[in-house]
């Protein structure tokens, strides 16, 4: 994917996001129709604002739109965990600072004790390492990440827990 230079880099940064959402929260295999989605959403989300609505129309994409994404398999949580009960409290992540220069701090809370897999995959859907897992006490837990290993770039944390998935980007520089 790539973005034509003639806009700004904050309508560049909401459609990225929502081009990996439609991938990994909506489980959108196709490539193509991941990008379109996303520019459909951005447009119909700012008409008039050019900020944003330029570079939903200037990006472009780069190679086969057909093209099916291998994402990793679901490792036993049902599809509608995603979206929880009314109700039921999820799990939180978060990463700061991010876009992460040196070390970042990553930290989630559970709201029950349970099994954890928090996961770093690339944009591509490959995993790259695995952070923490096993069975967790509730509560907030955090760790310091120094990604020294890590190309620059876009990678994705994926906390599971029994009643939801959380994902959230990291942007290594």
């Amino acid at each position: 994917m790539a973005y034509n230079p003639c806009g700004t880099d904050g309508g560049a940064l909401v459609l990225n996001d929502e081009v990996l959402e439609n991938i990994f929260v909506r489980g959108e295999r196709i490539l193509g129709k991941a990008v379109f989605a996303a520019k459909c959403s951005v447009i119909a989300r700012y008409p008039t604002q050019d900020t944003m609505y330029g570079p939903a129309v200037l990006y472009t994409l780069f190679g086969d739109p057909a093209l099916r994404l291998k994402l990793p398999q679901p490792t036993g949580i049902k599809a509608d965990a995603e979206s929880p009960a009314r109700g039921v409290q999820r799990a939180t992540l978060s990463v700061f600072p991010n876009p992460v220069n040196g070390t970042t701090t990553i930290s989630y809370s559970l709201p029950a004790a349970g099994k954890v897999s928090l996961k770093l995959y690339n944009v591509s859907g490959k995993l790259v390492t695995t952070l923490a897992t096993g069975h967790r006490n509730a509560g907030n837990l955090s760790f310091v990440l120094c990604p020294s290993s890590l190309a620059g770039g876009a990678y994705l944390l994926r906390l599971e827990t029994a009643n939801a998935n959380t994902i959230m980007k990291l942007i290594v520089e």
